[in-house]
């Protein structure tokens, strides 16, 4: 059966002012302050009894974050997870073998809900993720990179959709694009409110948008962890892509959906894990092409609901689109018709 196309209900995303002042309060560290977003919500997670009433309960969500020579981020990153409320958390981060301080930027907040991993090799993101999931005690996983900022409400938002239907495996969530200082001009988060508007405008056909145009599935994502056990965890031998292979086989197998909601918002520069500002479409397309034919082979020819010769098709189309003819195309007409 293939996915059906999801039409997720959309969330009002947040203001322009509200974001602003969101980002600017976890530069800054000031989490005691009400959450922009939700005036009458106040957030309060740096008290002693929250702290201690959180480290001691069992937690049911796990925040998985990878690190490699992340220092100048990760404290903002972390601040916005410990920011959020709802269920009990815990955090691991991975430190994959960082030289500049990372491991101990992430100690020094000195909360109870966060472990620091220490690798003394670089062992990539996909071990890093099976590691978390292997010592995880929430029931879900929730992946956050170490140069990224959490909205209020993000972790939440993403897991209650796994909490509602035994069905879903995985979910996704609108996301934001930040400079490499953290930040996001007025211009730029309107023209990221009319991408997403577009892109939901007639439903999300998951499995096609996997295979056509490569995506990924991600900011913010979150998984039930049973699932990630069951299929064998992440690919650890790829340099990049290990994120996307894993929605191609939930998505085979199980069910993937958005949230429908603005929870997150990724820094783009060409060392982060999440920009990819250094890698083309077309090299993207190039380096997925023996993983596609491995995950083929691993589920007898059925990807997302397609049979091998329309996987190759759908394929085929992505590398047109990498190559940004098709792009180039629309732009020429629209310009035609001016």
């Amino acid at each position: 059966m293939k996915p059906r196309p999801h039409a997720a209900a959309r969330a009002q995303p947040p203001t322009w002012e509200a974001l602003r002042d969101w980002l600017e309060r976890m530069h800054s560290g000031a989490l005691d302050l009400v959450d922009p977003l939700d005036p009458l919500d106040p957030l309060d997670p740096t008290t002693g009894v929250a702290r201690e009433a959180s480290a001691n309960a069992v937690p049911e969500i796990t925040v998985s974050m990878p690190a490699r020579n992340t220092a100048t981020t990760i404290g903002v990153a972390l601040r916005s997870v410990l920011a959020q409320e709802g269920p009990p958390l815990e955090v691991v981060v991975v430190d994959d073998a960082s030289h500049d301080g990372t491991a101990e930027v992430a100690e020094a907040l000195g909360d109870p809900r966060v472990e620091v991993v220490r690798l003394e090799r670089a062992g990539g993101i996909g071990a890093a993720h099976n590691l978390v999931t292997g010592r995880a005690r929430g029931r879900f996983i929730v992946h956050v990179d170490s140069d990224d900022i959490v909205l209020p409400g993000g972790i939440e938002g993403a897991v209650a959709p796994l909490r509602a239907r035994a069905e879903l495996a995985q979910t996704f969530s609108d996301f934001f694009d930040l400079g490499a200082d953290g930040t996001i001009d007025e211009g730029a988060y309107r023209n990221q409110l009319r991408r997403f508007d577009r892109r939901y405008a007639s439903g999300i056909d998951v499995g096609r948008e996997l295979l056509v145009h490569g995506m990924v599935a991600n900011h913010l994502r979150a998984y039930r962890r049973s699932v990630l056990v069951d299929v064998g965890g992440f690919g650890e031998t790829m340099d990049h892509g290990e994120d996307w292979a894993m929605a191609v086989v939930l998505a085979s197998r199980y069910e993937i959906a958005p949230t429908g909601a603005w929870l997150y918002a990724r820094r783009v520069r060409a060392t982060s894990i999440s920009g990819g500002a250094h890698m083309t479409p077309l090299r993207f397309w190039w380096d997925h092409l023996p993983i596609l034919r491995r995950l083929l082979r691993d589920q007898d020819g059925r990807l997302c609901g397609f049979g091998t010769g329309e996987v190759v098709a759908l394929n085929v189309m992505r590398g047109v689109y990498a190559t940004g003819v098709v792009d180039q195309f629309k732009r020429w007409t629209r310009t035609g018709r001016r």
